[in-house]
This record gives C-alpha cells, structure tokens and sequence, in this order.
C-alpha cells in the first residue's frame, strides 16, 4: 500500500519558490537536461544537487554585494549592456544605476522576492502553467465582494517587483519584454523595473522637475524630516518611487497654503480625499520649488520613506559597476 504524505502550506511554499528558482536557472542554461536540474517534482534529491553545482557555476558571475534574488538580473544587465543602453537611450553609468534602482525596487517590494506572500506564488505558478483563469477569476470574485462593502477594486501585484497586469502592459512591457504571465523570473521582472524607470525618468526630464537633489521645504518646516536621503537627482528620484506611487512627477509649486504645494500646471490643487474635496488652494504657477519630491502616504508608507530605503539598498550595491 502507498504511504500517504501530508503537505502543509510551509510545504507547499518551498515546492513553489524551489520550481521558481529552476525557471530562473533555465534562463541562464536553457531547457538542456544534461545542463539543467529540471525534474525536482519528479527525483526530488537531484534538484538539490544540481542547484547547489550550478550555483557554483554561478558563483563567478555574482557580484559579492548583489543578494541572490537579483543576481542573475545584474548578471543579465552586465553581458547585454550595449543592447539595453540602445533600447533605453542611456550611457554606461546611468544604465548602471537605473539597474540598481531596479534591484533597490525589487528588494522594497519583496525582500528580493523573498518577501513574497504564499497566495502570490500560487498565482504565479499557475499563470506559468497557462492557468491564469484561475487565480483572474478569483480576484474577480474578490472584487465583487469587496464592492458590496464599498471598497474599490484591486488587481493582483505579482512577481519579485509586483507589477500589476495593467501596469505592465500600459508601459509596453508585454511587447519589450513578454507576456505578464511569463513575466515572472527574476531577469524579466528586473528588466520590467529598469524599462519603467527609464520611460518615467524621461517622462521627468520632459515635464523639468528637476535633476538636483530632492527636497520638501514644507516637510522640513513641519519637522517631519531634516532632509531627503535620496539618489541627489530629483528626477530619477520621482522614477523610483513611481512604481509604488504614480502620479508625483510634475514640477511642483507654492499654494495659497503654506502646508501645500501643488502641480505647476494646474490653477488649483485639492489635496484631500473626497471627504474634503471643497477644501482647495490656490497654485501660484510662477513660484516653483525647484526639485520638489511629495510627501505622501503617512506613517511608514511614505513617498520619502519608499525613496530612502530604495536609495540605501541602491549605496549598498557598490561593487555592481558595467
């Protein structure tokens, strides 16, 4: 008789990751069973070994100060330089830290997709197997139930960077990079991130926020902050924290409200929610504050906050240089 195996939801965490981690492996060495630990699910102890030899391999192509989440995307970035400063229209050094703030996004959003909820993974799986109806029509019934208590709808952030479906194709990323459901391993979702800074921080030079480094005067005066520890360049700044926060990059300027400032091209600005939608300021247009970064969110979950632990991940990555 068979002996039956119990798998709780611990189980089935590592039997996710550890099939996520081989799909990251065939990217580097292909589908080639003499090269590729592929039948963890079939031998169990084989996969072991064979990651272990090939992280070995790897070894050599890691940057010592890379986390492993991210290494094969810096690896990537590192033997396809030339193609990808074309594709994004950059030199060598800003390329260099566009990777890292894409690498820095990666470790805010998932510890480098360690951080991962066990719910993401499934959906993740499944979606790789060609099963995406499942998890879609799970969230769609979720979102008709929160609608009978008023809430709005949510979409499903998925992959080490947590890009949602919308935002990945909105930036064109199903066409430069593949298909949301197969956007899952770690070179895909870092290249997703490095193509989205690069698109927002054009976007930041268009629209002249600035390229010094960030400031909030108004947060100062209120004593919430002494400075902005960001990237020293306000534009690539307002990039990064777009992946969480969209809508902050315009040039921004003084109100009829010292506690506010407000977006240069428009004549008023409502701050608040729509509880106090009838409280406006006025936006005095010909008054910038040049370099101006938001502070938005509260608590922990600050505009400021996202951008400063992005940017300490980004001086940590020191020894990643193309």
């Amino acid at each position: 008789m068979g002996r039956i195996i119990k798998l709780n939801e611990r189980d089935l965490q590592k039997i996710v990751r550890r099939v996520l981690q081989e799909q990251t492996i065939k990217q580097i060495y292909g589908t080639d069973p003499a090269k590729n630990p592929s039948d963890f699910l079939g031998k169990g102890g084989q996969f072991e070994r064979g990651l272990d030899r090939y992280k070995k391999k790897l070894d050599f192509f890691y940057y010592k100060c890379i986390p492993v989440g991210v290494s094969t995307f810096a690896n990537y970035v590192t033997n396809h330089k030339d193609k990808l400063m074309t594709e994004l229209g950059v030199d060598k050094p800003t390329l260099a830290l566009m990777a890292k703030a894409a690498m820095g996004i990666i470790g805010r959003e998932t510890t480098f997709g360690e951080g991962s909820e066990f719910k993401d993974d499934v959906a993740e799986f499944l979606m790789g197997l060609g099963l995406g109806f499942i998890p879609k029509g799970l969230q769609t019934g979720y979102n008709k139930a929160r609608q009978l208590v008023g809430g709005g709808p949510q979409q499903m952030s998925l992959g080490s960077a947590q890009f949602t479906e919308d935002t990945w194709n909105q930036y064109g990323l199903d066409k430069k990079i593949g298909p949301y459901e197969k956007s899952f391993a770690s070179v895909q979702q870092g290249l997703g991130a490095l193509h989205r800074i690069a698109a927002d921080y054009r976007k930041a030079l268009k629209v002249g926020t600035g390229t010094g480094p960030s400031v909030n005067p108004i947060a100062v005066r209120q004593g919430k902050i002494k400075s902005i520890n960001g990237t020293g360049n306000n534009a690539l700044d307002l990039a990064i924290v777009s992946h969480n926060m969209p809508g902050l990059i315009n040039k921004w300027c003084e109100t009829s409200d010292p506690n506010f400032a407000g977006p240069c091209d428009k004549t008023e600005y409502q701050p608040y929610p729509e509880s106090k939608k009838e409280l406006k300021f006025k936006v005095f247009q010909n008054k910038q504050i040049p370099n101006y970064f938001p502070n938005k969110g509260s608590g922990k979950l600050t505009s400021i906050g996202y951008l400063e632990e992005v940017a300490g991940y980004i001086n940590k990555f020191n020894c990643f240089n193309l």
